[in-house]
């Protein structure tokens, strides 16, 4: 609801070690998350599971249905969160909660507690709202309403990817932050954990955004051949990765120098992707990319004294 303070932190619950797999206990968070009211688990992100592999977060009944597994939820090393669907949980039900290591050992338990869905309540996530700057520049701004005497820890990372990168909190306004070093063209997933003075944490909904399109860099790579029997010189280019295209359309200008008895003349080509037909008696070639917000590097090849290659 507008305005209104999201409901209290529900579970502080340590793990209790037995195979010393873990780096300390941490606490962890649970509330329901959207009209589903899905079940969401955080837990701090200093406290790191060290193995790598696949975890599973186990959940047993201890009072409607006692012994019964309700749930087996995996998740991946360096992962600070599991979500248990609706259907595997009941209100006001008690549960048993453990979590097991990667299957190489199946039977290895890395730290067991319980809990009681009477403690968990419903969060009002907070959204962000995220601000490109004009294609000039490359700042993008996120936003979120302020708590007041709260902390505000973010965290971001590529789209798809599985690391995510903390913003060191002194860089963050209590309201927003400035991103100014982000790759172009890129798509980001950001994401805020508000910390209240009475220790009540609340996540925000991920914002995903795409970077601004920009020049394309890096060279391309480049061969040629001359057909037998065809009085003709096959250009050959491999398209630039997205990352160094940086836009979604990249057209390249072929630029050639040819001679013979008479002199030298020159001519260009302007091609999509990724070959041209040229004379058999170029001597020099230039290959430029460039998308709409510009062009990146020449990437030239003399002919002069390389050996000639028939196919």
């Amino acid at each position: 609801m507008e305005g209104a303070l999201p409901a209290s932190l529900l579970l502080l619950l340590s793990m209790i070690l037995d195979s010393g797999a873990l780096v300390a206990a941490p606490a962890l968070h649970c509330f329901l998350q959207g009209p589903r009211e899905d079940m969401n688990c955080t837990w701090s992100p200093e406290r790191e599971l060290i193995m790598d592999g696949t975890y599973t977060l186990h959940f047993r009944s201890m009072k409607y249905t006692p012994g019964t597994l309700v749930a087996k939820v995996p998740f991946l090393h360096g992962q600070h969160w599991v979500l248990v669907p609706r259907r595997n949980w009941t209100h006001s039900d008690q549960y048993h909660v453990w979590v097991e290591g990667p299957a190489n050992d199946s039977n290895m338990s890395l730290g067991c507690w319980n809990m009681s869905t009477e403690d968990i309540e419903k969060w009002n996530l907070l959204e962000l709202n995220v601000t490109l700057s004009d294609a000039s520049s490359s700042e993008v701004i996120v936003t979120w309403k302020h708590y007041k005497q709260s902390r505000v820890q973010l965290r971001y990372r590529e789209l798809g990817t599985k690391n995510w990168t903390w913003v060191n909190e002194e860089d963050i306004e209590p309201n927003c932050y400035e991103f100014t070093h982000l790759e172009a063209f890129t798509e980001y997933e950001v994401q805020i954990l508000h910390i209240l003075q009475n220790g009540k944490r609340e996540w925000s909904l991920p914002a995903v955004f795409q970077t601004h399109a920009a020049a394309p860099v890096g060279l391309v790579d480049l061969w040629w051949y001359l057909d037998k029997g065809h009085p003709n010189l096959t250009v050959l280019w491999k398209a630039l990765e997205p990352k160094a295209a940086r836009d979604h359309n990249v057209t390249y200008t072929v630029s050639y120098r040819k001679g013979d008895a008479h002199g030298s003349s020159s001519g260009s080509i302007e091609a999509s992707c990724c070959n041209t037909i040229l004379p058999h008696n170029v001597e020099h070639i230039d290959i430029l990319p460039a998308n709409s917000q510009g062009k990146g590097q020449t990437t030239s090849l003399s002919l002069q004294h390389n050996g000639i290659v028939f196919l």
